[in-house]
């Protein structure tokens, strides 16, 4: 979307890789800087293997596919709370489009307030004997 249709109005998505696919590109990115990436495995859930990594090193060398981006640590809050909004659509035709949207939703907001200085780098996110799903 960023390259189609330019960075003012997408440059909010962070830079995503696929691995294993996209490995290559992801220890270039590495080499070249520090800034935290996010893993998400799939299959998982209530954030179960979720890790924050800045080595190549860190890269797993599973082949199983699973997700990597940018580590947004400026994200958006509300009253200084991290959240996630989940909207439902169902497509139902591409052309012409045709979409419905659920009329529910899904609000999550996190227990504590957002503190950049206090996160735990690079150490997975949610330990499994705390969550609570």
């Amino acid at each position: 979307m960023v390259r189609k249709f330019g960075g003012s109005d997408f440059g909010f998505l962070p830079k995503t890789y696929i691995l294993p696919n996209d490995k290559d590109v992801l220890v270039k990115v590495l080499e070249n800087s520090r800034k935290p990436m996010i893993i998400k495995p799939p299959n998982w859930f209530c954030g179960i293997g979720i890790k924050l990594i800045n080595k190549i090193e860190d890269i797993p060398s599973k082949e199983s596919k699973m997700v990597v981006q940018e580590y947004i640590d400026n994200p958006f809050l509300i009253r200084g709370l991290k959240f996630d909004l989940r909207l439902y659509v169902l497509l139902t035709s591409i052309d012409p489009i045709k979409l419905y949207i659920y009329e529910e939703g899904l609000v999550r907001f996190a227990t504590e307030e957002y503190n950049k200085q206090s996160r735990t780098d690079f150490q997975q996110l949610h330990p499994p004997d705390k969550l609570q799903c």
